[in-house]
């Protein structure tokens, strides 16, 4: 298998064939550019490294890209968290549940909004990775948008509940002591 690096290479790939007359050798070139035109020329090399003077020529011109959209690898599922506060902050790696199948030679881009902020807010770091920020007790829709370099994009939605309101097992206070002390008020008889 022979990878050419651009339009412009004329590299040389050698390979033994000791197989009888009339026997179909194949060979496979690889990350050619696009509506680019190739010339393959075959030449014979005997044992003894004589070449031929005599070769087979065949030109060929690679097709447009046609760009496909990016795709989904593993559905996106409910997400639950237990309480808000930065400390519950849930991270997903994006790159499990997307792909394009244009890759490597093309690069996703994320972006993801929540419909409600009071309960969650969402960020995108180090490219691919969703951030779920719990804010509040309640439920919230996430919408992720995978964009390729072409500008086809995919939009999926995932289900973020906040289960509690924080305060564990105080009865929905906030977790804090606090003391009541009696207001002794004297009056005068």
């Amino acid at each position: 298998v022979y990878s050419a690096a651009s339009s412009s290479d004329t590299g040389t790939v050698y390979f033994e064939n000791r197989k009888s007359a009339g026997v179909t050798t194949a060979y496979e070139v690889n990350e050619l550019g696009e509506e680019t035109e190739y010339t393959f020329k075959v030449y014979a090399i005997d044992r003894f490294g004589n070449v031929s003077d005599d070769y087979l020529e065949a030109s060929a011109t690679t097709m447009p890209h046609e760009n496909q959209k990016p795709m989904v690898l593993k559905p996106l599922t409910a997400v639950s968290i237990d309480e808000p506060g930065e400390e519950n902050n849930k991270e997903i790696d994006l790159t499990i549940h997307f792909s394009d199948p244009d890759l490597p030679n093309d690069k996703l881009t994320f972006t993801a909004t929540s419909d409600t902020e009071s309960v969650v807010t969402v960020e995108i770091k180090n490219e691919s990775i969703l951030v779920i920020k719990p804010h509040a007790k309640g439920s919230a829709i996430v919408e992720i948008v995978v964009t390729d370099l072409a500008g086809a994009s995919l939009t999926r939605s995932m289900a973020v509940n906040v289960l509690n309101d924080g305060g564990g097992s105080t009865g929905g206070h906030s977790g804090k002591t606090f003391v009541v002390y009696n207001n002794v008020v004297q009056t005068s008889t």
